[in-house]
């Protein structure tokens, strides 16, 4: 568990991120609803299917070398899930590097980036793809059909608040 914690130097209020473990059977009392949704979402993951769709496998992230926890931004820049949501269509992920992530049950995947204004494509067959936002809908029809299908879930859920 990475807790944020702030400290005072010289009158300056820095935010650091402190590295905590604890197992998954003995936590602190404040970390109790962390903990139920991690297990919730596990049990949720490791079934397979739930009502009859099955748990879309997203594509992971290869990196040339393992990063170590002794890395200096090892903390800093780790990305994780901030939001996660089940629709109809998919599993749609905001991540804390401001990226959604859209697993499709077919096995597609849209992947946004804001701050880079591209877009990440992977079709059901695996084939990946990143271009930029503004040229993606003049792509394929399969990746302007996507994005549509993004965009109304993620206006959707703009507007409910939800994501």
């Amino acid at each position: 568990y990475y807790a944020r914690v702030k400290e005072t130097v010289g009158g300056v209020v820095h935010a650091l991120d402190q590295r905590q473990s604890f197992h998954m059977d003995t936590f602190p009392e404040d970390l109790n609803k962390k903990v139920t949704l991690i297990k919730y979402f596990k049990s949720y993951l490791g079934k397979g299917k739930v009502k009859d769709v099955e748990v879309v496998t997203c594509t992971p992230f290869k990196m040339a070398a393992p990063v170590l926890l002794t890395e200096p931004n090892m903390v800093s820049d780790m990305v994780y899930v901030k939001r996660w949501l089940l629709t109809p269509e998919a599993m749609i992920f905001r991540l804390s590097n401001k990226c959604i992530q859209v697993c499709f049950f077919d096995k597609a995947e849209v992947i946004l980036s804001s701050e880079t204004k591209v877009v990440t494509y992977t079709d059901a067959k695996g084939k990946r793809i990143t271009i930029p936002l503004s040229q993606a809908p003049t792509q394929s029809e399969d990746i302007a059909n996507r994005l549509r299908l993004t965009k109304d879930i993620l206006s959707t859920l703009i507007n409910n608040r939800e994501l």
